[in-house]
């Protein structure tokens, strides 16, 4: 209750105050991404709370600090990682944005995904084949769906 007095009088009033909190929530949570290496890599994500909460980045873990390779921008209620020349040890990471305001914590998470990688498993056998009184060693090279080059490197004939 409020209370004004001067010569004139006195004056009284009340008033009910509420304060409303709501816990951090995200409106857009991160996605996986598919990244070409050597590019840049921008993950964003929105959310909501009252207050305000506060955005925080971590990758695999540990909180990420402002240099030329990452790069972390807020505005209201939007935040962003950006990753510069992308390599194949940040696609292995996890990203993590967590919000945290005086009534919780919200956590969202994202990963790269390479594109443009053809890895191919090539293998060689050399193979020893008898045929017709003659012995052969013949090298082999095979990938994952087929035989990519055939070498004839001796003959030797069998008595």
């Amino acid at each position: 209750m409020l209370r004004v007095t001067n010569e004139f009088g006195e004056c009284t009033c009340s008033a009910d105050v509420t304060i409303i909190y709501e816990p951090p929530t995200f409106t857009k949570p991160l996605v996986d991404m598919s990244v070409m290496l050597t590019d840049t890599a921008t993950f964003e994500c929105t959310f909501a709370g009252i207050p305000q909460p506060e955005p925080k980045w971590y990758i695999s873990g540990v909180d990420v600090w402002e240099c030329e390779k990452y790069h972390v921008e807020s505005h209201e209620m939007i935040t962003s990682l950006t990753v510069s020349q992308v390599t194949m040890d940040d696609t292995e990471m996890e990203y993590l944005c967590k919000i945290t305001n005086p009534v919780g914590e919200a956590k969202t998470t994202a990963k790269m995904l390479p594109q443009g990688l053809s890895l191919v498993l090539s293998l060689c056998f050399i193979v020893f084949v008898l045929y017709h009184g003659l012995l052969a060693c013949v090298m082999l090279e095979v990938n994952s769906s087929s035989v990519t080059k055939r070498s004839l490197l001796i003959v030797y004939p069998i008595y």
